[in-house]
């Protein structure tokens, strides 16, 4: 008890279902962000400097900061994909 009101018990299967519905939408809007933000970078980059993808690979590997999210983004969908 706190401040004069009660917890809910965790056994209680209806005291998180409001939760739950806003988790999904927190999901929701994260899968959108998460699609469309590398996505407006690339049309960016395809839109100045056309499909050149030698270009593109050495704009990549252009920096040790960028190395570094590249060689971590290709690891971990390597251990994803097995």
């Amino acid at each position: 008890m706190r401040d004069g009101h009660r917890l809910p018990p965790l056994s209680d299967p209806y005291s998180l279902r409001g939760l739950e519905g806003q988790v999904k939408r927190l999901y929701l809007v994260l899968a959108v962000l998460g699609f469309s933000a590398p996505y407006y970078f690339l049309i960016s980059f395809l839109r100045a400097n056309g499909f050149d993808l030698r270009l593109m690979v050495n704009m990549l590997f252009d920096n040790p900061i960028s190395t570094f999210f590249a060689v971590d983004l290709v690891i971990s969908a390597t251990v994803f994909l097995v």
